[in-house]
């Protein structure tokens, strides 16, 4: 299906969000080991902390997203090594389509109302390996330096 002009904005908003947060490595659609491609990904070069950005876009998109929910919840629980390469892992949505209560502990939410982002939920800690996070980086870079 073809990405819509409103995902488009949103995703290339986000990237410019995490900029503007200090996250000076940043890229849209980047593969991010098992979770799958993120829409916006970056990385904090003083700590290399990571963040990744899914955007939703309808109520469809979410409902069908939830696998990834759900599992970045049992991640966090179990700290399972490899499954991704991100702290912190946000649903970015236009303003009201997804609310707080109705995503897990460990995902944050990011309303978008059209000029800027709202921090609507903060996601927990994931305590994520630093060779996943090295090579969701090189990928960025050179994607065929690793594969996942």
């Amino acid at each position: 299906m073809a990405e819509s002009e409103l995902h488009k904005d949103i995703k290339t908003r986000a990237v410019g969000y995490l900029r503007n947060k200090g996250y000076y490595v940043s890229r849209a659609e980047v593969p991010d080991h098992y979770y799958g491609i993120v829409d916006a990904w970056g990385i904090r070069p003083r700590d290399l902390y990571t963040i990744g950005i899914e955007v939703k876009v309808s109520r469809a998109d979410w409902l069908a997203a939830k696998y990834k929910d759900r599992k970045t919840e049992e991640v966090r629980r179990h700290q399972y090594r490899g499954w991704t390469s991100m702290n912190e892992v946000y649903y970015a949505c236009p303003s009201g389509m997804i609310f707080p209560n109705e995503v897990s502990e460990s995902v944050g939410l990011l309303w978008f109302s059209g000029t800027k982002f709202i921090n609507k939920k903060k996601p927990s800690f994931l305590q994520v390996h630093m060779a996943d996070k090295m090579k969701t980086m090189l990928h960025i870079y050179d994607p065929w330096v690793t594969t996942f």
